[in-house]
Parts: C-alpha cells; sequence; structure tokens
C-alpha cells in the first residue's frame, strides 16, 4: 500500500502541477517582477497549494499508514489546509502581516496543545514563538528559484533517514508521513528549478513551514536526540533567517518588510545564478550536516559539538557576501 500511495502521491501533484501553471493566470495567481524580485518576467503563483492537496488527501485516502505519525492527524492535516487557504488568498489578494501572524500563532497553538497539551506555561509559550518563527523564516526564505523546496526536501530526506537507521520507537508513521511530503513535494522541483516556471508561493511555503516546524516538535518527543538532528538540518535557513532579520531591525528596519537582504539573496547576485546557491545547499547537506547529525546521535557532547559545527558554513557566508554586496 505504501508504494501505491508514493507512486500516486508522485504523478497526481505532478499532473496537478502542469494543470496549475496552464491554469494560474486565468485565476490572477501570477507575480509580477517588482523591485526586490530576484526574476524578470510574471510567473505565476501559489502552486504550493497542489502539493498540499495532494498531501492531505493521501493521509485521507491512506490513514493506515499515517497512524500515529502525529498526535492527532486529522488537526493536523485541517490545520495545513486552512494555512494553504490563507496561503492562497495571500498570494492573490496580498493580506495583511498582522492578521496572517495571528492565525500563525492560532494554527501554532492548536497543534501544540494537541502534542503537548498542558505543562510548563512559559516553556510552551518559549516552544509557540519558536514554532511561528520557523513558518515565517522559511516563508522568508522563499526567494530564489529552488531554494526553499530543495531546503525543505533536504530535512524531509534526512528526518527519514535517521528515523529509518536509529530505529526510533513509534516512528513508522512519521516515517511514511515524510515519504508521502517527499513524493508529494518532489514534483515542485520540475517547476520550480532555476528557471522556474512556478513559485510555490506563501500557500507552500507557510505550510511547509508549518509541516517543517511540526516535525521538529514530534521528533523531539519521541526522542530528545532527535531535536538536535532537527535542528543542525535546519540550520542553514535559521542563521540566515534570524541573524539578518536581527541585523535589520538593529538597523531600525521594519522586519514585516520585504526585501533582498538575505545571505542567500545577496549570494545569488554575486554568483549571478540561483542554480549555483541551490547546488551549494545541496552539498552542505549532503557532506557536512548530514555527517554532523549522525555524530550529533552518539552522546550529549556530540550534540553540543555538531550544533556548534553546524553553524559554522552559514555563518560564515554570511560575514562573507555582507562584505561583498
Amino acid at each position: 500500500m505504501l508504494y501505491q500511495a508514493l507512486g500516486a502521491a508522485f504523478f497526481i501533484s505532478l499532473l496537478g502541477l502542469w494543470l496549475f501553471r496552464r491554469g494560474a493566470p486565468a485565476l490572477g495567481l501570477v507575480d509580477r517582477p517588482e523591485a526586490r524580485s530576484e526574476h524578470v518576467v510574471p510567473v505565476p503563483v501559489g502552486a504550493g497549494v497542489v502539493v498540499i492537496a495532494v498531501l492531505i488527501l493521501s493521509f485521507l485516502f491512506f490513514p493506515e499508514l499515517v497512524k500515529n505519525g502525529f498526535a492527532s492527524i486529522n488537526l493536523t492535516a485541517s490545520l495545513v489546509a486552512g494555512l494553504a487557504v490563507i496561503g492562497i488568498l495571500d498570494d492573490r489578494f496580498e493580506l495583511q502581516s498582522g492578521l496572517r501572524l495571528l492565525l500563525y500563532f492560532i494554527a501554532a497553538g492548536l497543534f501544540l496543545y494537541s502534542e503537548i497539551g498542558s505543562g510548563s506555561l512559559w516553556l510552551n509559550i518559549l516552544i509557540l514563538f519558536a514554532f511561528v518563527w520557523t513558518i515565517n523564516l522559511f516563508n522568508f526564505m522563499d526567494g530564489i528559484d529552488g531554494f526553499a523546496i530543495t531546503q525543505a526536501l533536504l530535512v524531509f530526506v534526512g528526518l527519514a533517514a535517521i528515523l529509518s537507521i536509529t530505529d526510533a520507537p513509534q516512528s513508522s508513521g512519521l516515517i511514511n508521513i515524510l515519504l508521502l511530503l517527499i513524493f508529494s513535494c518532489f514534483p515542485i522541483v520540475f517547476f520550480n528549478w532555476p528557471p522556474a516556471s512556478v513559485f510555490m508561493g506563501d500557500a507552500g511555503a507557510i505550510c511547509l513551514g508549518f509541516l517543517l516546524a511540526a516535525l521538529g516538535v514530534r521528533v523531539t518527543l519521541m526522542d530528545f536526540s532527535l531535536g538536535w538532528v532537527w535542528l543542525i538540518f535546519m540550520m542553514p535557513f535559521l542563521v540566515d533567517a534570524t541573524v539578518t532579520l536581527g541585523i535589520r531591525v538593529t538597523g531600525g528596519q521594519a522586519p514585516h518588510v520585504a526585501h533582498r537582504d538575505h545571505a542567500y539573496q545577496r549570494l545569488t547576485r554575486i554568483t549571478g545564478s540561483a542554480l549555483v546557491v541551490n547546488l551549494g545547499l545541496l552539498l552542505l547537506h549532503l557532506c557536512w550536516l548530514f555527517p554532523l547529525a549522525m555524530l550529533s546521535l552518539s552522546g550529549v557532547y556530540s550534540r553540543i559539538i555538531a550544533v556548534i559545527l553546524a553553524t559554522i558554513p552559514p555563518m560564515a557566508l554570511l560575514v562573507y557576501v555582507r562584505r561583498r554586496a
């Protein structure tokens, strides 16, 4: 049944994205170039809604595969569906940032209550803000062709591999969810890889950011050492988004205003190629972050060392590009 589900997810997503690319302009779902844009021609936007729809349908048609993947798979699917609606509306009509942020907090709070329940108030508040920040930072980092979907797929593949290797307790449902995410998301690479013919838009980035945060919470609850693995895999986006926002805020710039100041955007302008940046991210995961994730599983001190080492390449890159451009 798993192979049928994965095959169906891949081909339905591929077909849906092809149809979306053709029909999006008629719905007004087109991202037209502006001053902060990295693209120079209008591109259909919001294609992430196709991937999310396929994922949710997979949950509905193959419930046994994803059983126990999250504390409440129905709630998780409903929250993701709601965020996809918010995202597609934002792609079409540009919703106010304050309203979107409020809805992110509500969705994150409902998910965390289902996973964690009641507990330390201050710890839960901290987790809630970290969860919402993960949603936002992933959206911020979706600024060049293929970059965000590459990061998402690498995290999904890395977590699935680690869960399979470590044989974490009750991990089969979560591994199946990761596999469904991989097979649902991979077709968008064909359309979003440089030069992109569609953009995921907020409909995709918000939902994937939510799912990445949800996975971080879930694996940490399963086995605390897996939380460090998630942190290592997320480090390129965490460092770039967090440090860049900190620099902008301390410089007196509004945090919610769109910009082209991230390290990955600066590197794209330096190299003149989004493809180079994407391939660099791929190599970083394969040659550095995945080995560090494996190292982190060997003990308490190795986790701290692995996380510190994981921050070095993105921090070094950020310093370099801010000096260059």
